[in-house]
């Protein structure tokens, strides 16, 4: 009906939603908290699901192990899952084959943030994937924008 009619879906985010991505098949990966709102004040309370899967195009979802706070982007390419969020005070990159398992990426250096957020979160850290390369732009401490690219066919370090 091209939108007109919502229903609501098993097991979605219950504070927010900020991305998601398909794998051109039938897995849907998106990212937010369970537990953190970005936009106010967060006291780090413990773990939360951050990144949830669908293999059934969105109807129910599956938390999947990944970030404590916040996932904030995820893409899909070449048969590899990368996403962006928050643990407590770091803000990291990690890399899924299946979407259920997340490794933590040593290749993109992680930004430190205070801990316990007596502020609002830092700002996202933003993948894309142009058939060619990862793509990975943060904002550092300092205010500018950091570019980090790696070639697709080339592994991660997990």
């Amino acid at each position: 009906d091209e939108g007109a009619t919502w229903s609501a879906v098993g097991n979605g985010f219950q504070a927010e939603v900020a991305a998601f991505s398909l794998d051109q098949q039938d897995v849907w990966i998106a990212t937010g908290s369970d537990l953190y709102q970005t936009r106010t004040s967060n006291t780090y309370t413990g773990s939360t699901a951050t990144i949830k899967m669908s293999t059934d195009k969105g109807l129910t979802w599956t938390n999947a192990t990944a970030f404590s706070m916040f996932g904030y982007d995820v893409r899909y390419g070449n048969g590899q899952w990368m996403a962006s969020g928050i643990d407590v005070s770091q803000g990291r990159g990690r890399y899924s084959l299946d979407g259920l398992s997340w490794g933590i990426l040593s290749d993109i250096p992680s930004l430190t943030y205070p801990s316990a957020y007596a502020a609002q979160p830092p700002l996202p850290i933003s993948i894309g994937f142009d058939e060619t390369d990862w793509i990975v732009l943060r904002t550092p401490d300092n205010g500018t924008v950091a570019r980090y690219s790696h070639p697709y066919d080339t592994p991660f370090t997990v």
